[in-house]
């Protein structure tokens, strides 16, 4: 139990790391926005180690972890010229389904920071990595342990990718992009973004219809058979 409150107060404290900057001086946030970016990832390294509370976590575990983060960061890059069209949050969630939410924390999070060193690094990145995090941390926590259905992992793609990812990248934008927020430029922002969003909610159903059998019955077969990692 305690463990799962760390890992809730490390999720706020990336949250209030992300708000802080923006409180420090609006015009200069770029400037922090790698300080930022390296908070966020500490936290989310952190949350990997709390799952391995009373035992040493094995070299080729970590290995693992480094392995799944480049993987799922190559497969964002690879999709470049499809703006939007990206299968990083089906890789995402199909390693959170099978290795844990803290994994599913640690990958998402780590991805985005990786892959945006091609798409190029800004304010928004602590964002980013916080929305695919959060991704992957939910997937294990509804997935972990289960076989779900295609179509429930599908449905779950969507309104993730959507809700959680596209919901914090939108309010991002809403915060970077000026200090007089009102009702009305919220509802622009989120309009705006609308057919980008869903752009990006369908093209998970289609990678996780595409990948989730093969990509996941490969996971399995290597947690089956170093004893992997879990939880």
């Amino acid at each position: 139990m305690s463990a799962v409150k760390n890992k809730i107060i490390v999720i706020l404290l990336c949250a209030a790391v992300i708000t802080g900057q923006l409180w420090y001086n609006h015009a200069r946030v770029s400037r922090i926005f790698y300080f930022v970016s390296m908070v966020v990832a500490l936290g989310a390294i952190a949350m990997f180690y709390l799952s391995f509370e009373g035992r040493k976590p094995r070299e080729r575990e970590i290995v693992l972890v480094c392995v799944l983060c480049a993987v799922t960061a190559a497969s964002r890059v690879i999709f470049f010229m499809l703006p939007q069209f990206k299968p990083m949050a089906a890789v995402i969630i199909i390693c959170a389904a099978c290795y844990g939410r803290e994994t599913g924390f640690l990958v998402g999070s780590m991805s985005a920071l990786l892959s945006n060193f091609f798409f190029t690094q800004g304010p928004f990145t602590p964002f980013a990595m916080l929305g695919f995090g959060l991704v992957g941390y939910f997937a294990g926590v509804f997935f972990y342990g289960k076989k779900p259905p295609l179509w429930l992992l599908c449905i779950f793609g969507f309104i993730a990718t959507y809700v959680v990812y596209g919901g914090i990248m939108n309010w991002s934008s809403v915060l970077l992009y000026t200090d007089k927020i009102t009702p009305g430029y919220i509802l622009t922002v989120f309009g705006l973004a609308f057919y980008f969003d869903l752009v990006h909610s369908i093209s998970t159903v289609v990678f996780l219809i595409l990948l989730n059998k093969g990509f996941s019955k490969r996971l399995e077969r290597v947690k089956k058979r170093y004893g992997m990692l879990g939880g």
